[in-house]
């Protein structure tokens, strides 16, 4: 429902925080105004990386939509693994150790989200993964080469992606393909490296 804010709480005992993991469906459809929000009890302190974040693993198809969300303050603000289809749009990722990462054959639609400063390693990493990557806004996430391996602010394992009309602005890095075939065409760098 728009304007819902769900927080995670750390545990006291041995520093462990819950999470939300999908086995079956999640529709989580805000709008412009009002926005779902995924994040930390301690957002307010600016406590990072208190969550370990929304975990993916439905196989049915068009199962999982975020349509509106903000994700903030989580390790892997969302994690897909064998997911079938997962669609993510006009969401906000910031304050996050890693926005996306997905692996396992995840299959995703990553369009139209903004991707704000403060996510240490990457914005997205995903290692034989099928994703459609479009429209997306990547800002002011200048982290060095060396801090973390974050060699790039999108980081590609594999072949079946597809990576366009993306604006990347002010980043020290753009995107990194490793062993990958990856279709990368018509994005936009502002002192962002590919």
């Amino acid at each position: 429902e728009p304007g819902v804010e769900l927080r995670f709480r750390q545990h006291a005992d041995e520093g462990r925080s819950a999470s939300l993991q999908i086995l079956g469906s999640l529709h989580a459809i805000g709008n412009e105004d009002e926005q779902i929000i995924f994040s930390s009890e301690f957002a307010a302190n600016r406590r990072v990386y208190t969550w370990p974040g929304v975990l993916i693993q439905s196989t049915d198809p068009d199962s999982t939509i975020l349509d509106y969300c903000q994700i903030t303050h989580a390790r892997n603000g969302i994690y897909m693994s064998g997911n079938d289809f997962t669609r993510i749009s006009h969401c906000t990722f910031q304050e996050n150790w890693k926005s996306l990462f997905a692996e396992d054959s995840a299959k995703a639609i990553i369009s139209e989200n903004c991707f704000f400063p403060y996510s240490i390693a990457t914005n997205l990493e995903a290692i034989n993964s099928d994703l459609d990557i479009e429209g997306n806004y990547i800002f002011d996430q200048n982290v060095p080469d060396t801090l973390h391996n974050a060699s790039g602010q999108f980081k590609f394992s594999g072949d079946n992606y597809r990576i366009r009309n993306n604006l990347f602005q002010g980043n020290g890095c753009g995107i990194r393909l490793q062993f990958s075939n990856a279709e990368v065409y018509q994005n936009v760098f502002k002192s962002g490296n590919i």
